[in-house]
């Protein structure tokens, strides 16, 4: 993988500024893969993690090299470790995409450039509701991974996973005591949930999948819980069909 101080933002990049982005380099300390389509790579980022101590869902901009320049996308921080300078980023792999690419040909020292904006993100309702209805996918797992360990023991948690390949069931869901997961094919889960939403009047709602199915599971999950426009969580990772750049 080149170094991605090499290659220009381009306009994506001015835009970033205009939003106070900080930007640092980061390095690749380790790879693997924890699935047969996800991969996890591991960094060094003292000076990022100095200046923005992690939160869950905490995330940063990733600047992937591309033919002609650098392109940008979001990745949650998994594992974060203030004190030792380390966080892993982990990749839903699918066939084309420059964060593929760099995913793929990341090796232990290559210095990659990354950007952090001011916090806009998850935040815990308080105070806290009587259950929590979570929808997301392998490329979402790990901001599900890093709220289940800040809910306490007695909430429980109804988790909807998009299943996108073989192998999908078997990623790591962090532990929580009152968590139910149920998995179903990625294209089918607006359906599904139309017939599984009963009793969570009250709820908190989450989603956090493609654009297009975060837009109907949204008004799907406000509907079922009862909430007005502005509470609850949704967002639309990545969209059907699009690649980043």
């Amino acid at each position: 993988m080149a170094e991605t101080t090499t290659l220009r933002k381009g306009v994506q990049g001015v835009i970033m500024r205009a939003f106070r982005s900080r930007d640092y380099s980061i390095t690749v300390t380790g790879a693997r893969d924890i699935g047969p389509h996800y991969r996890r790579l591991s960094f060094a980022a003292p000076a990022l993690l100095a200046a923005h101590p992690p939160y869950p869902t905490m995330w940063i901009r990733l600047w992937c090299p591309g033919p002609d320049r650098l392109y940008q996308r979001a990745f949650t921080l998994v594992d974060p470790d203030a004190a030792a300078g380390t966080f892993d980023l982990e990749f839903a792999m699918h066939e084309h995409g420059y964060a593929m690419d760099l995913a793929r040909t990341a090796r232990p020292g290559d210095v990659v450039e990354v950007s952090v904006l001011t916090r806009d993100d998850y935040v815990r309702p308080d105070p806290l509701p009587p259950g929590f209805v979570m929808v997301a996918d392998p490329a979402s797992l790990p901001a599900v991974n890093g709220i289940l360990p800040t809910l306490p023991d007695d909430l429980e948690v109804r988790l909807w996973l998009g299943r996108q390949h073989d192998g999908d069931e078997d990623l790591p869901i962090a532990p929580h005591p009152g968590l139910q997961v149920t998995w179903v094919p990625h294209d089918e889960l607006a359906a599904r949930l139309r017939d599984g939403l009963a009793g969570v009047h009250g709820w908190y709602g989450w989603v956090c999948v493609d654009t297009v199915q975060t837009r109907a599971i949204k008004e799907l999950l406000r509907a079922a819980t009862g909430a007005g426009k502005r509470d609850g969580h949704a967002m639309g990772y990545w969209t059907k069909g699009r690649s980043t750049g």
